[in-house]
């Protein structure tokens, strides 16, 4: 749970990752940063908003929702819900 396939700025550890990555990323495709921000940021937000409501409706072992929410206090403060 702790990397991604896609290298994002020769990162792939997801506890590191930070809106520069994507930006650097957005500049390499050559998108509108502008536009990428926009999108990830709005996909956080929506995360921040509902994840944990939504974690408490699931169907699963409070052992394996603790995990989650301490994986979630490990990311960067751009990313971390």
């Amino acid at each position: 749970m702790d990397s991604i396939a896609l290298n994002l700025g020769k990162e792939k550890k997801t506890t590191a990752l930070t809106l520069d990555h994507f930006k650097n990323l957005a500049k390499r495709a050559d998108f509108d940063w502008n536009i990428i921000k926009q999108g990830v940021s709005e996909t956080i937000q929506k995360a921040r908003d509902n994840w944990q409501n939504i974690l408490n409706d699931l169907p699963m072992q409070d052992t394996h929702k603790k995990k989650l929410q301490a994986y979630w206090k490990t990311l960067t403060p751009d990313f971390r819900i």
